[in-house]
């Protein structure tokens, strides 16, 4: 792709990317008219007791709208709390953007700190590359192309069974059901309220500060306040990654010459070179450079 056309696509992207973060803000909202599928999901009949929850759901997600920025409001330009999405209640519905906005909030503020890190060079003493480290003075995405598979699957294997216990703890009620929280991640512990003995602490609450005796005012706050952290790291690592496509396009990080150029694929963490590592003797290719002669001229391309 060329720098033009990623400059006249980054900026389609961008507003995707805020429509689908369901941020709240203005009450306003233009009518749009549904397709014939949408209409017959709206309209499937539901229990009073059903549209007693969907109401409540609705009220309590414009009411933490207005805690996170009362001059802003609601705003859901998409109307995406009015879906009911794989013909669930529109309380599920919900309950799932909430759920998944704090998750992805979360994500973000992770792994803008990591950015922050890595790209100032800053590691642990014997995170060097005699010990099998990315080298330090590579970018953050850099390092990530070079670290050896085996250690990129350990990580997306550690996330996918968080991911996994998240969506079927026995002891927790589900986020999208009745009783469930949006945002809180279920103990470790089995169906009798036992603790998991390989695990020491929990996610939510690991100091074991008792959280439940705050008030629920006190914890609308707390939570607004992570919230509105998770959105603004969601902007700031996205500014990361667009300066280091097409440099010059934020203005600030181009200034300080924060953050450096990447010529990979970010939506592409494991690419095929991970693959032919995985299934090929390493140590075969450990010393060769791929601009060498012996190298040079064989096609790794898999398609």
């Amino acid at each position: 792709m060329s720098r033009v056309t990623m400059k006249r696509a980054l900026p389609l992207a961008l507003l995707g990317a805020s429509a689908i973060a369901f941020s709240p803000a203005c009450s306003t909202r233009a009518p749009t008219r549904a397709t014939a599928r949408e209409s017959s999901t709206l309209d499937t009949p539901t229990t009073p007791e059903q549209d007693a929850l969907d109401r409540n759901a609705r009220r309590d997600l414009e009411d933490f709208a207005i805690e996170c920025n009362p001059k802003i409001e609601y705003f859901d330009p998409l109307q995406l709390a009015d879906q009911k999405f794989w013909d669930r209640s529109n309380a599920e519905t919900i309950a799932f953007l909430r759920h998944a906005e704090m998750k992805h909030g979360r994500i973000a503020m992770l792994g803008f700190i990591g950015y922050v890190v890595q790209a100032n060079e800053l590691h642990f003493p014997w995170a060097t590359e005699a010990n099998g480290f990315p080298p330090f003075v590579l970018s953050p995405a850099d390092q990530w192309d070079v670290l050896d598979p085996l250690a990129k699957f350990q990580l997306f294997f550690f996330i996918g069974c968080l991911e996994i216990w998240s969506e079927a703890a026995p002891s927790f009620p589900h986020y999208m059901r009745q009783g469930g929280q949006p945002g809180k991640f279920p103990p470790f512990v089995d169906a009798s309220g036992k603790r998991l003995s390989w695990f020491l602490f929990d996610l939510w609450d690991p100091l074991g500060t008792n959280m439940e005796v705050i008030s629920k005012e006190k914890k609308a706050v707390k939570l607004a306040k992570e919230v509105n952290n998770g959105r603004l790291a969601m902007l700031g690592l996205f500014s990361f990654f667009v300066e280091s496509k097409v440099p010059g396009a934020v203005p600030l990080l181009t200034l300080g010459g924060f953050v450096k150029p990447y010529e990979g694929q970010y939506m592409l963490p494991f690419n095929y070179w991970d693959l032919i590592n995985f299934f090929f003797d390493e140590g075969r290719w450990e010393h060769a450079s791929l601009s060498s002669p012996a190298v040079s001229g064989l096609d790794f391309t898999p398609w």
